[in-house]
């Protein structure tokens, strides 16, 4: 879904993902949530999202300029979420409570 570049196939594949989350309530034996997700989200939120996709000039935001600078703001946040993550894994084993490194 993320990765398709036409709206309304985007559309279209959240539409089969919700689907499928509730086909997984169903067979969870949860047949209330199953059938609240057909009905609210399939039904009703994504049917607003297709009258939106098509009410909206696409075309105007297409021939807009795109930011030239995303690509380094997602390495920087990347690399900090990295180091993040790195620190969080360096610090685990110190914490107390870890038993004796013997």
């Amino acid at each position: 879904m993320v990765t398709r570049r036409n709206v309304v196939h985007s559309a279209i594949f959240l539409i089969t993902a919700l689907l499928a989350t509730a086909e997984f309530s169903c067979n969870c034996a949860r047949s209330f949530l199953f059938i609240v997700q057909i009905i609210l989200y399939v039904g009703g939120i994504m049917v607003l999202f297709v009258f939106v996709i098509m009410l909206v000039n696409l075309d105007v935001a297409l021939q807009q300029i795109q930011f030239a600078r995303q690509k380094w703001v997602a390495l920087i946040v990347a690399l900090a979420l990295a180091g993040q993550v790195g620190v969080m894994f360096w610090t685990s084993g110190k914490m107390p409570g870890r038993g004796c490194r013997c």
